[in-house]
């Protein structure tokens, strides 16, 4: 591949990220519904327990580590609007 089809299949692979993490985050609206509290420590140190598996092997767990703290942390915001409690 040269360097445009690289720089073309990530830009395919961006339009499918932001469109999972737009989906995670619709999901996220349904579930305030369900649930008393916004925050749950358990369930995000199940996640993040899971991601560590899954990255494992890549040397960036930090990264990914943040990045689902951010994704944890825009979650909250969103719960938080629909007036639910921390």
């Amino acid at each position: 591949m040269n360097l445009k089809e690289l720089r073309n299949r990530i830009d395919q692979l961006d339009e499918k990220v932001i469109k999972l993490i737009i989906e995670r985050f619709e999901i996220v609206e349904q579930i305030m519904s369900l649930k008393s509290e916004v925050e749950d420590k358990n369930r995000e140190k199940e996640i993040l327990d899971k991601i560590r598996s899954l990255t494992e092997n890549t040397g960036n767990q930090e990264f990914y580590n943040a990045l689902y703290n951010s994704i944890f942390t825009e979650s909250k915001r969103i719960q938080n609007k629909s007036g639910k409690q921390t």
